[in-house]
Parts: C-alpha cells; structure tokens; sequence
C-alpha cells in the first residue's frame, strides 16, 4: 500500500514540477530583498561604520511611528552594526530619515506626495539628501520604513522574529520614489501567537497585519460584552432573544432586540464609555467590533419581525436578518462616530460585525434581468462599517472560488454585489483534527486572489486561536500577509522563497516535503473524493492518513533532522533553531502513529512517542489541551 501511494505522490509531484517550471518565476534566482531598479546617488547613508543621519519623528509620534523609528535602529545595526540616533528636533542643517508627518516631510510635502496618498498608500521620497517615509496613515509610515529596508539592504521580516539582511559595512543612499499600496484594508492572522502572546502590536506589524488587542476598543462578539445579560436581563429580559437562560457566555445570551430604541441608546452610551477609557489611558485605538454574539437565536419579537419583513419586502418573516444587523450597525456607526471626531479633531473609526448564523445571507435580491440589488437602502453598510462573512459551517476540501465549494461562492458572490467594505472570515484550521496538515495549503491560492479580484476589503483566517498547529504554521502566516498585502507572487513561489530562508541548510529538501504534501492533500481530494469541514473530526481518521504515506512523510523529516547533525557542534545555537524549526513537523507524523497506527507499535515504542508528543507538543504550545488524551495511549505494562 505504501509504495502504491509514494508512486502516486511522485506521479503528481513531477506533474506540479513541469508545471512550475513553465509558469513561474525562480526565486533562487535573486537575493532575497534586492533592488534592481534604483539610480544610486554616489551618495552614503552609512559609511564603513558611520554616518551623519539621524531618524526623524514627529513630536508627538504615535505607536506606529515610533515603532517604525525602532525598526530602523535594529534594521541598520543588522546590515552595518551602527544604531542611528532617534530625534524629534528637526533642523535643516542635519540629514535624516524621516518617518511620518514630521518638520521636514511638511516641508516638502508637495514634492513628496504631490495630490496626496491613496488609501492604504506607503511611499518613500529621496529629497537631497534626506530620504522621506510617509503613509496615508501612522500604520502605513511603518510600512514605508520597511519597504525602504527592504529596497536598501534586504531588511525583511519572514516571522514576525525571523528577518533576512544583508550584512554590509556601508548602506547606500538611493534615490527613491517608491509606492506601494495594499489590496486590502483589514488584514489580520487571528491565531494565537498574534492575539494572546507577549507584545501582539509588534507582532502583528512585522507581518502587515491588524492586533486585535491595541488596534481595537472592542474585541470579539462585542454585543455580548457592550449589553451583558447579567447587568441588564433583570430590567430588561425584552432586550434579549432569550429569556430562559441567565448564563453570562455568548452561547447562552442569545442576541440582542437590535430595533429596541431604548437598547440602541443604551449600547452607544456603552460604546462611548469604553471607548473613552481606552483612549485616556492612552491606548488609541482604529477599530471598534460591534459583532453579534457567537449564537443563532434571532430576536422575534414582533417589532423585529415587522420590520424584517420591511426591509426584505416578505410578509413571511425571514429569519435571514443581515439587513437589520447592517441597519442597527449603521445607526451605532454613525452615533459614534460623530462623537469620536470630536474628541479626536476629526478621526473616525471602522466598525466591525460579522455576517453569519443568521446574518450569513446577503441582504439582496435578484431582479427579473438577472441583476442582484440590495433590498433596501437602509441595509447598504456604510464606508466605514466592515461586514465580514464567516462560513462557519463550510467545506474547507475547496477554495472559495471553487464551483464544488456548495453555497459558499454564490453566497459571497451575493456579498461582494455590495461593492463595499466586505470581508471574509475563514479558518484555516480543521478543528475537529487540529493536529493534521490543512487542507488551507492548496486552497490558499484561489481564495485568496479571488477576494482581492473581488474587491474585498480585508481577511482574516482564523487559526489556531489558542495553540500551535503543528505543520507549516509561520508559512503559512507569511504567505497569508503578503498575499492580502497584494503581493504578485503565487502561494509556491512566496513558499519557497519562505523555505529558502527559515529552513536554509535543508531548503531542497524541505520543498520536497512541501510539494509531496500539498500533492497528497490534492490527491486526498480530487481523487479519492475526500471531503471535510471546520469541526469534522474524521479528518484525523486512518482514511485520510494511511500508514504509508505517514512513514513517507516521517522519514522525510527524520533525514532533515539528520542532515543538520553537523551544526550540533558547529554552532550549537543554529542547530537548535533549525532542530525545532524541522521537528514541529514531527507531531503530526507521531501523533497519526499513536491514534492511527498503534497496532504497529510495539509497547516500548509507544511510550517513547507519547514522551516525545507530551515533550514537545509542551515545548511548542502546540494543541496543548490533546496531551491529556495522548497520555491514554500510554502503556502501563
């Protein structure tokens, strides 16, 4: 049998070979971060060691740029081993790079910007000898500073604690005029290293992304947080679906009366308030989640029903209720929103709702001709109100814009006839069989291009939001946020120009394992017909993980692991860090062993892989909460 599926995996794999090397760049071909297309100025920012430039920021610099001002300092010292000085005070008679909205970028903003930056715009200007990073807002100024490493010394981010540079003991100063600009708005890696750990804002820029902690007021489904049962069911059981229930959890609250007047007052006081906090203690904020609670149970009271019936022009009383959660969002959007721009001098923020349960179906009918049109006025989102779909129930075996994806495209196909701000929440993690490689690996491509080809305003791919996954995981967070950034490579090239770095001493045959695995997974399901949703446990089954293709995978990762032996007394360090990069990968192998092919294993053996599970799921955070049923399989004999 194993040998059966290693020649099927060969087939397929010299199949998708011929197939890249027809279509598809090298990216072996140039250094990772090169340019090539800037005029050098014969002039140098540093020179064997040193340098007369300052970094420059505004005086009142916020998080944004004051990171970017930081990045610069490690960036520089990792290519040339100089810390440039940070300041605010700006005199002509200094050289600088500057970040944001500075003294010197006002001076010379015509010249920089000419009739102003696009939205989600990033742009580095040489002026003299003064080299200029300024954005549409603080977040995109960062974005600038790191494209200007990029370009002048190959300084990227891989991870958000994995970087490339070019070591140099000069850095030349070239003369820029360079944009860069976002496909989407809202793009964030909703898993747990970048929503739970440490310094998340940090994080979450190195990769282009959103935090979900710093850069928003409210997080989560808010409406549970913003009206909670316990403070307001006693006086107010009508403001809540149910009534029979007094739990605190979203799964017994129910949802709101969204066309109570006296509810919609209370929740834009609450909105305000925490809002306020926040911001006087400091924490500013882009965003504000007015997300329903994570539950069907639509109110029906009879308003509700009345004006559902309205909005949809049905007497039949939908339960489908988009168009009121949109209506209710709007009016919250709003309220606040006039309010926040005068506390701010004129700053507004993006709110955030989700459209599933029963808000998943757009608020839209199809006419007579074949056009799709929104109900009613009133369910059209205002610009500043991001409505992000999330296929909670959908089979993850397809991309989005796949036909054999069942009602998933044609509902956001509905969506996407808005022409507004429409995102997408998908999930990159089968959470039935956590421990397996995702299916996301050969889906990414087509989802994603197809949102942007769409227009879609942002993504979020939801992860493991409280553990590791255990296979390609800083992959695929690297290809999912230069992806949603726009960037015109395909998943395999941005793949293995990612393998190329992260996994250096065994990079070829890493891609092999790569390859080979994204073959099996395509195989799993264009040929065998597999299928699998987000909670569908059979994913982790012996179906889909015969014990041949595991021990081709295992033995892959085993060789890896045996062909970095060498750095174990070269440079002990560097081993360690490749060890662990290659080793995460064995979980899966082991852990499919345990559960699915423990009949192979002799007792001593099967104790040694659950050590070795226990020891190194621990180490990883990788699905923490299984280690308990891992020590099941122990033998006691």
């Amino acid at each position: 049998m194993r040998n059966i599926f290693v020649k099927i995996i060969a087939l397929l794999l010299s199949v998708l070979m011929l197939t890249l090397a027809c279509g598809c760049s090298n990216s072996n071909e140039e250094t990772i971060g090169a340019s090539t297309d800037l005029i050098d100025t014969g002039k140098l920012i540093v020179d064997e060691g040193k340098s007369s430039y300052q970094i420059l920021i505004p005086v009142n610099a916020d998080k944004n740029e004051r990171l970017a001002a930081e990045e610069l300092q490690l960036g520089i010292k990792a290519c040339c081993g100089l810390e440039l000085p940070v300041t605010t005070s700006y005199s002509s008679d200094y050289k600088f790079l500057s970040v944001g909205k500075t003294q010197l970028y006002s001076d010379n903003e015509t010249e920089v910007i000419g009739e102003g930056l696009q939205r989600l715009e990033s742009k580095v200007v040489t002026v003299g000898e003064n080299v200029i990073m300024i954005g549409y807002t603080s977040e995109y100024s960062l974005y600038a500073a790191y494209d200007f490493m990029e370009k002048s010394f190959g300084f990227k981010w891989f991870t958000f604690e994995d970087y490339s540079v070019r070591e140099a003991k000069s850095i030349k100063l070239y003369d820029f005029d360079f944009s860069n600009v976002a496909k989407m708005a809202y793009r964030n890696l909703f898993e747990f290293e970048y929503i739970t750990i440490g310094d998340t804002f940090v994080k979450a820029r190195r990769m282009r992304c959103y935090d979900c902690n710093s850069d928003g007021y409210t997080t989560g489904h808010a409406q549970s947080a913003i009206i909670p049962k316990s403070k307001y069911m006693a006086e107010h059981p009508e403001w809540f679906s149910r009534n029979d229930t007094w739990g605190t959890d979203p799964y017994s609250n129910g949802q709101l009366c969204l066309t109570n007047e006296e509810m919609i007052a209370e929740f834009i006081k609450n909105v305000k308030d925490m809002i306020l906090e926040k911001y006087n203690a400091g924490q500013k904020g882009s965003f504000c989640n007015i997300a329903m609670a994570d539950a069907f149970d639509p109110c029906q009271c009879k308003n509700c029903a009345a004006f559902a019936a309205e909005l949809y022009g049905r007497p039949d009383n939908p339960l489908e209720r988009a168009a009121i959660e949109i209506w209710f969002g709007n009016r919250v959007a709003r309220s606040v929103n006039a309010w926040y721009s005068e506390l701010t001098g004129g700053e507004t923020l993006t709110f955030y709702m989700l459209a599933y349960f029963h808000n998943e179906q757009a608020p839209v009918k199809t006419l007579e001709n074949g056009d799709v049109v929104v109900v009613d006025e009133r369910a059209i989102p205002d610009d500043n109100l991001l409505l992000c779909f999330a296929p909670l129930g959908s089979d993850l075996t397809y991309s989005l814009n796949d036909d054999r994806s069942g009602t998933v495209k044609e509902t956001l196909e509905k969506w996407f006839a808005f022409d507004s701000n429409i995102g997408i929440y998908e999930y990159a993690t089968p959470y039935g069989a956590p421990m397996y490689p995702a299916q996301n690996l050969i889906n990414m491509e087509g989802s994603y291009s197809w949102a942007i080809e769409n227009g879609a305003a942002g993504y979020l791919d939801e992860g493991a939001t409280q553990y590791n996954w255990p296979s390609m995981q800083k992959l695929k967070n690297y290809v999912m946020s230069q992806k949603w950034w726009g960037v015109e490579k395909t998943v395999d090239e941005l793949a293995l120009e990612f393998i190329d770095f992260y996994y250096e001493p065994v990079a070829e045959e890493f891609k092999t394992y790569y390859f080979d695995l994204k073959q099996f997974l395509t195989y799993q399901t264009e040929v065998l017909g597999k299928r699998y949703s987000v909670d569908d446990s059979r994913y982790g089954s012996t179906e889909f993980w015969p014990k041949g293709m595991v021990d081709h995978f295992d033995e892959q990762l085993i060789k890896m692991l045996d062909d970095i032996k060498y750095l174990e007394t070269e440079n002990p360090k560097q081993y360690q860090e490749f060890f662990d990069r290659i080793n995460i990968e064995r979980l899966w192998t082991n852990y499919s062993y345990l559960f699915n092919h423990s009949s192979y294993l002799i007792l001593q053996k099967r104790n040694e892989i659950v050590d070795y599970l226990v020891k190194y799921m621990s180490k990883y955070n990788v699905c923490t909460n299984l280690i308990s049923n891992v020590e099941t399989k122990r033998s006691k004999q």
